[in-house]
């Protein structure tokens, strides 16, 4: 199946912009790849770094139908940038690998399994009334979109005062 089918300089920039948080080691080795997720035309880009996570959008071409894999990041972008810009580069999969080919080029690239890489949790959209209670001492009688739906200072000042500190 073919992921993907466009100019080098095109997947390029779309990789690029979400390898920021990429790093070539880790310990956990799936923390080095890029998410590829495949619907239709469209390709979805993932990256992470357990506390940040970077997520893209692009039409690329390539066969209809859906696919799901990671692959090293950083590997995919040193590749690219070898090749010259105007060239049509295609992403094929082929069992637990993906093949890279531009031009006479052909990269044979290691993928992880997708189900391996870590989902951020979403955060809340609103804290029930009870939450809420525990947190600021107070009853609540409206939920607001934040994640703590008493807003006052004095609210913010204890749940400020009373949050663990950053290490680093």
């Amino acid at each position: 199946m073919i992921v993907l089918k466009a100019t080098q300089d095109k997947v390029l920039s779309v990789l690029q912009s979400v390898a920021g948080i990429v790093e070539r080691r880790h310990t956990l080795p799936i923390l080095a790849n890029v998410l590829i997720r495949k619907t239709g035309a469209q390709v979805q880009l993932t990256t992470s770094d357990l506390e940040i996570q970077i997520r893209t959008t692009a039409d690329l071409e390539g066969d209809s139908g859906n696919f799901t894999t990671t692959v090293g990041a950083r590997k995919l972008i040193d590749i690219l940038r070898s090749m010259p810009s105007d060239q049509t580069v295609s992403l094929e999969s082929s069992q637990n690998k993906l093949i890279l080919k531009g031009g006479k080029s052909r990269f044979t690239l290691q993928t992880l399994p997708a189900e391996d890489f870590p989902w951020s949790r979403k955060p809340p959209t609103s804290a029930p009334a009870s939450r809420c209670r525990k947190r600021c001492s107070r009853s609540c009688s409206t939920r607001s979109p934040s994640p703590w739906p008493c807003t006052t200072s004095a609210t913010t000042s204890t749940a400020s005062s009373s949050s663990p500190k950053a290490s680093n």
